[in-house]
């Protein structure tokens, strides 16, 4: 259930979400009862006029490629994508193509030494054979999510997941290079807000 709040927002039950400048908010609520929707909308809005102008969705999410990708799928993880302690600052997004439904994923790293041991702590929590670990392209067998196919160039690395088709999987990773050399996809987040009401 989308929101005009911020650049786009989202409620459900006991959660609203929302994206404004380079904020990314989320309000959990507890306890609230039948008035749960209009007391997060409520709060939301005091917090988004608090933040001043509400720009549009992250300049990343540019990067991503164009063909096949849902409207309003986009996500912003802030840690354990996937359930990896050292996947942090994942921003996904579904995709359907050839009738293969699929996710495609960015990680913002610090810089270019975060990254490296983000692929070194990847490589050998899925028990990948030993290498140096260096820029450039990673096809990965994970024991949870199947084959996985990495891009690492600077301080992003991005990949797609329960994705089969190789040749289908080679064309997104290049797109989404050519975005990011294109300029495309360069946002620093500030943060992510978190509040909980009771």
């Amino acid at each position: 259930n989308f929101l005009k709040i911020g650049a786009q927002g989202y409620i459900d039950k006991n959660i609203l979400n929302f994206v404004q400048g380079s904020y990314y908010v989320k309000l959990n609520s507890f306890n609230t009862g039948a008035e749960d929707r209009e007391i997060l909308q409520a709060v939301a809005r005091k917090v988004a006029d608090n933040l001043g102008e509400k720009g549009g969705l992250p300049f990343i999410l540019s990067a991503f490629p164009p063909d096949g990708k849902k409207g309003n799928s986009e996500k912003y993880i802030t840690r354990n994508f996937l359930g990896y302690t050292f996947f942090n600052a994942a921003y996904t997004a579904d995709y359907e193509l050839a009738g293969k439904a699929f996710k495609l994923f960015l990680i913002e790293a610090e810089d270019k030494n975060e990254c490296k041991s983000i692929i070194q702590k990847y490589l050998r929590q899925v028990k990948d054979p030993e290498r140096d670990v260096t820029e450039g392209r990673y096809t990965v067998s994970d024991p949870h999510h199947g084959v996985i196919d990495l891009f690492w160039k600077g301080s992003y690395i991005w990949g797609a997941v329960d994705l089969a088709d190789a040749d289908l999987r080679s064309k997104l990773l290049k797109q989404f290079e050519t975005n990011m050399k294109l300029g495309k996809g360069t946002l620093d987040l500030k943060g992510v807000t978190r509040f909980t009401l009771f």
